[in-house]
């Protein structure tokens, strides 16, 4: 009664990526079609400077978060600081032990 192994990458049938060409080439379409390049173009510049600040935002809260545990780690002593259980270079102690390919056969 095991379950089936699941694949590394989920599996994708054709029809999504008929369906997402169709969406890109509609989308293409109308922009076109529109004749606004000038809006078009402004909606471009916008979109770019919006991924550009919330990138700039993100970088921040990272560095803000990386400084507060830097921080930590200059104020915490090594002997509160959690380990890592292979930081001895052993394997930790398995709940389950691995069984053999050959007892599945």
């Amino acid at each position: 009664d095991e379950t089936p192994s699941q694949p590394f990458l989920p599996r994708v049938r054709m029809v999504w990526f008929f369906v997402l060409v169709t969406v890109v080439a509609i989308t293409i379409t109308t922009i076109r079609a529109t004749g606004q390049e000038a809006v078009f173009r402004t909606a471009l510049i916008f979109t770019g400077l919006f991924a550009l600040l919330v990138g700039v935002f993100f970088g921040i809260c990272f560095l803000v978060a990386y400084s507060m545990g830097s921080l930590e780690r200059a104020i915490v002593g090594k002997e509160q600081r959690p380990t890592s259980p292979f930081s001895d270079g052993s394997l930790p102690p398995q709940i389950i032990p691995p069984q053999r390919v050959d007892d599945h056969v």
